[in-house]
């Protein structure tokens, strides 16, 4: 018997790991330039509006200006290798599914249109922004790190925040999965029903069966869309109060930092870079958030991917996979 790959996707990213491990490592040296641009505003506060020295504002202002112009290259820089990363991801996958496809098409279960749309989904996830924000997400403890060092309150405060976004993400997760699940389910079938129509259909008109097949497929469309849509009103109902509380973070921190500066623990002007950092701290994990349904999509599309392509006799997938290496 001959064997068959256990998981296709995975070997090709375990393939690129020291790319994305490199992307990790990148990835550490952003906050703290995001945290050295947040400095700036306190800085002029306490330094311009002391001793009024316009040498002093152009200065500090220099000096933001090539932090926030190092900050955007080094973001550039990812993007573009993520970017890269995808082109390998697609040179290596894409003759492999076509292949699977292909071979396929007699076994019930391997519907053509949904493999290519599932290899699309998963080489824009493996090289996206919901990638990059992950990635973010990983870091952000840093940002924690640092309003600990500001003052305790603000550490346990963005501790809070940070948890009560995990907690709605989760919630989210598990209160529409089984709905989308649905809903992903009848768009397969639909596409797959409206794709088999389409071949058929100038003898499918001679016989005056295309309105009633037209009905049919409208049908599972609607369906699909309405569990799709209940999904969304169930998402918004959770996040409506992630949404009122991050509305109200402001007013929180100032009052927070009120009370702190009424106590002689800050100065005011230290509320500038709890605002900024905070912001940056709570961005990756509301991206995550917001597009949870990618996340979903992306992992049933590999799953689905690496279901077609075990199927598939190992030996020309291999030949294929080796046949050309990254650049």
């Amino acid at each position: 018997m001959k064997p068959v790959l256990s998981s296709p996707l995975v070997g090709i990213v375990r393939s690129l790991s020291f790319g994305y491990v490199n992307l990790f490592a990148f990835g550490f040296f952003l906050p703290f330039l995001f945290m050295a641009m947040s400095v700036v505003p306190m800085s002029i506060v306490e330094r311009v509006g002391t001793s009024r020295n316009a040498s002093t504002l152009v200065t500090l202002l220099l000096i933001a200006a090539v932090v926030a112009a190092t900050y955007t290259i080094m973001e550039q820089i990812r993007g573009q290798v993520l970017e890269r990363m995808g082109l390998v991801i697609d040179e290596r996958l894409t003759r492999v599914c076509f292949d699977a496809v292909n071979r396929a098409q007699g076994r019930a279960g391997a519907p053509a249109g949904q493999a290519l749309a599932d290899l699309q989904t998963v080489r824009r996830f493996l090289c996206g922004p919901s990638l990059s924000a992950m990635i973010d997400a990983f870091w952000s403890p840093l940002f924690v790190i640092a309003m600990f060092f500001i003052n305790a309150a603000f550490g346990f405060l963005m501790l809070g925040l940070l948890a009560f976004s995990a907690a709605a993400s989760v919630a989210t997760h598990y209160w529409v999965s089984a709905h989308l699940a649905s809903a992903q389910k009848l768009d397969l079938e639909a596409n797959e029903f409206g794709l088999a129509v389409s071949r058929n259909a100038e003898a499918l008109r001679v016989m005056g069966m295309l309105p009633a097949l037209a009905e049919r497929w409208y049908a599972l469309h609607r369906d699909g869309l309405g569990w799709r849509g209940l999904a969304q009103a169930r998402a918004a109902q959770i996040g409506l109060v992630p949404r009122m509380v991050q509305n109200a973070q402001m007013i929180v921190v100032y009052g927070l930092g009120g009370f702190l500066f009424l106590s002689d623990r800050i100065q005011l002007s230290v509320l500038f870079v709890v605002l900024m950092v905070m912001m940056r701290a709570q961005g990756p994990l509301q991206h995550i958030i917001n597009n949870w349904s990618q996340i979903q999509s992306f992992a049933s599309s590999a799953r689905r991917l690496d279901a077609l392509l075990r199927g598939i006799e190992a030996s020309p997938i291999r030949s294929r996979c080796r046949a050309r290496p990254a650049r």
